[in-house]
C-alpha cells in the first residue's frame, strides 16, 4: 500500500517510460521511483 505522498503501482506504470536508464557509470543509490516520490513529497508538503 502506498503512503500518503507516494504513487500507487498503477500511477507509476503510467509514467515509468519517461525515466531513462543509464547504461554507464556507477549504479544509482536509489531507484527512479524512490527519487520521484521524494520530489513529489517536497512539492506537495511545501518542505524547504
Amino acid at each position: 500500500m502506498a503512503k500518503r505522498y507516494e504513487l500507487s503501482a498503477s500511477e507509476w506504470e503510467r509514467i515509468v517510460d519517461f525515466f531513462l536508464v543509464s547504461k554507464t557509470g556507477r549504479p544509482p543509490k536509489w531507484d527512479n521511483r524512490t527519487m520521484f516520490n521524494a520530489i513529489m513529497w517536497l512539492a506537495r508538503s511545501g518542505s524547504a
